[in-house]
């Protein structure tokens, strides 16, 4: 009775894959002409790999990542849209937030340094003296300046904190930025990229 079996079972994974082959080929197919009508010349392929669906991409040029990015930064839902567009204004300011993410669907800004504090502070209208870096008297009126700022753009509360620096474990001081819904990101994006661009 098994032997009749086997030649049953083993057409019916044969046909399974040949259906996943069919797949990835379209698949393959319909990522490769997205790109090329996105003037992007990459290399799309199938993979043939037994239980695994694979498709490969290849390398092309920088002009052609930095359209690729663009498309994708065009089409992200408004969430992850936003929160590219706050890092985005950030970095056009020199400010690097590499702690920025989506949290509940709020844009988390998170840890950012002191100077880039004081960027953001000069910024959005409230020139700072400069923070010395071990008195966290002045690092917590610092971020208490900053939040301060960024509710007057946003119109929304934002949580700010500070982590004082510590030989001990050479941890340098840092602003801690919270969350912002995704619409006063974008405010914010807008008001940091018109300040950046003006």
């Amino acid at each position: 009775m098994r032997a009749a079996c086997a030649p049953a079972a083993s057409g019916r994974a044969l046909a399974e894959r040949r259906e996943g082959q069919a797949q990835e080929r379209e698949a393959a197919e319909a990522l490769g002409g997205a790109l090329r009508a996105a003037a992007i010349s990459w290399p799309v392929r199938a993979v043939d790999i037994p239980s695994v669906s694979v498709v490969t991409v290849g390398v092309g040029g920088a002009d052609e990542a930095h359209r690729l990015a663009a498309l994708i930064r065009e089409n992200l839902p408004e969430p992850y849209a936003a929160a590219e567009a706050l890092r985005v204004a950030l970095d056009s300011l020199g400010v690097r937030a590499a702690g920025l993410r989506l949290r509940g669907g709020w844009v988390d800004i998170g840890h950012i340094t002191l100077a880039d504090g004081e960027v953001l502070c000069d910024v959005l209208g409230v020139p700072q003296p400069g923070c010395d870096p071990w008195d966290w008297h002045q690092i917590e009126a610092l971020a208490l300046t900053l939040g301060k700022a960024v509710r007057s753009v946003v119109g929304q509360s934002i949580d700010a904190d500070f982590t004082p620096s510590c030989d001990a474990c050479q941890r340098k001081p840092a602003i801690e930025l919270g969350g912002l819904p995704p619409e006063s990101a974008r405010r914010l994006a807008a008001k940091l990229t018109g300040t950046a661009a003006s």
